[in-house]
């Protein structure tokens, strides 16, 4: 129970680090975001910070972990991130695998979008209008400007926390209603200001979406359909709980579109193969809206097919041989699952070389070569990847399978270490990188500098949460 209430003091103390107040958000133990005596948190703070809660969701929601759709919402992402003035850092473009239609934004350029909300969207430009809208949110530094303006009531709401805490050991009940009106009234002390930051998203978004060559209209549109018709819409009551609508904020944003001109925009395939595969692989069951054309409706079969392990059913729809990587990912899926690996090697093959950074290309291309016995091919196909933050927990698993296969445990080893530190488990990966710097003779071709620097980090963190959980 302590431990629970110390974490809800953490978040109340980065004056909500939710944008717009969404009390619906999930559950989670926030990391520490340092000395409170700071009234504001410098770009830094908020980088590492970032990379905590980006981790921390990885760990407890429904990430969709799937290469394509991560890359795709990344390239979407940053598309509108670099039209935008005042970014700094990182930013990290996640989808979650829920009904409801909802995003929102934290600090440390975390933006994470539901299922439900992408596939309700009617065009791009609606999308990309609430991705510029949550952009808006951090480039606008929302939570830090939020510091400023409490003058320190974020503070005395922790100070009553901490009062209810030590009530809670003589009296749960008392120390619960005290903890309850801390919250209640911090709460409304900012519900004001969460309303200016919503006006000012929108706005600020606008630019952005307009910038990035979108249709300006799609961000008045998707407010408006939601304003007008909610009941049309897979669960939006999130949605419209974090993102209050008003009848000025709708007006201006039809007012703003205006002065932008109407501006055509044609829908990138990307979007609508990314729409059609997240309809297929989402454990929501939700269908999507706008899949009209015959070409995406057998794609979106097709990944339906290699889901439920009909391979020959995707062969059928899609044939077998694409000059489009979306397509010949699904394909090559169906030759993997049917056990037919050199035509997957064949086709894939061609591919990498031309797009040699995407993972939904090498991944199904590895497990072909491990699976006809190319184990040194995998593992020289695998190990040209650089691992980012936002590499696939599939990614580095195929990467410890090619490194195991070659021979090179100690790289196996990293790769395991990896994922678990993309999953806050720290303990996990300080055990295997310990066991990786007693390699011996199997260190030769390992990167000893990077090993180092990831033990480093790992101990850090774990001292870090070791004095979080003493305070």
């Amino acid at each position: 129970m302590e431990k629970i209430i110390i974490s809800l003091l953490i978040s109340l103390t980065t004056s909500v680090s939710y944008a717009a107040l969404d009390l619906s958000l999930p559950d989670m133990n926030l990391p520490d975001i340092g000395d409170p005596s700071s009234s504001i948190m410098s770009y830094q703070e908020e980088q590492d910070l970032g990379k905590k809660l980006y981790r921390q969701l990885r760990k407890n929601q429904p990430v969709i972990d799937d290469p394509e759709l991560s890359a795709w919402i990344r390239s979407l992402g940053n598309r509108l991130v670099s039209r935008a003035s005042g970014t700094r850092g990182n930013f990290y473009f996640l989808i979650i695998d829920k009904p409801s239609v909802n995003a929102f934004a934290m600090p440390g350029g975390v933006i994470a979008i539901h299922t439900g909300l992408i596939l309700n969207t009617d065009s791009e430009s609606e999308l990309a209008a609430v991705l510029s809208h949550e952009i808006a949110h951090i480039t606008q530094r929302h939570i830090a400007r939020m510091f400023m303006k409490s003058k320190g009531s974020a503070w005395k709401t922790g100070l009553g926390i901490l009062a209810g805490v030590a009530a809670a050991r003589q009296n749960p009940e008392l120390g619960q209603a005290a903890i309850t009106a801390s919250i209640a009234s911090q709460i409304q002390k900012q519900l004001n200001f969460s309303r200016e930051a919503e006006t000012e998203a929108d706005r600020v978004g606008m630019r952005i979406l307009a910038a990035a060559g979108f249709n300006p209209e799609g961000m008045p549109r998707f407010l408006n359909k939601l304003k007008h018709s909610p009941n049309a819409y897979q669960n939006v009551t999130e949605f419209l709980r974090s993102h209050p609508l008003s009848i000025n904020r709708v007006s201006d944003m039809q007012a703003m579109a205006k002065k932008y001109g109407k501006r055509p925009y044609k829908d990138d395939s990307d979007y609508l193969y990314a729409k059609a595969k997240l309809q297929a692989i989402s454990r929501t069951h939700l269908r999507a809206r706008g899949l009209d054309n015959q070409y995406i409706k057998d794609y979106a079969q097709a990944w339906q097919s290699n889901k439920r392990g009909k391979f020959n059913n995707t062969l059928q729809l899609l044939g077998n041989s694409s000059t489009k990587p979306t397509e010949a990912i699904a394909i090559a899926t169906a030759f993997n699952g049917l056990r037919k690996y050199e035509q997957s090697i064949y086709l894939l093959e061609p591919m990498v070389k031309n797009f040699p950074d995407q993972e939904a290309l090498i991944i199904p291309l590895a497990n072909a070569y491990l699976a006809t016995g190319k184990n040194m091919k995998a593992w020289q196909l695998i190990r040209q990847s650089y691992i980012s933050e936002q590499s696939s927990l599939t990614f580095l698993d195929i990467r410890k399978e090619a490194a195991q296969a070659s021979g090179n445990t100690t790289e196996a080893l990293i790769s395991t270490a990896e994922r678990y530190i993309r999953l806050s488990e720290y303990k996990q990966a300080q055990s295997l990188l310990l066991q990786a710097t007693r390699g011996g003779s199997m260190m030769i071709g390992t990167n000893m500098v990077k090993l180092q620097s990831l033990l480093n980090q790992v101990n850090q963190e774990l001292k870090a949460n070791k004095q979080k959980n003493n305070f």
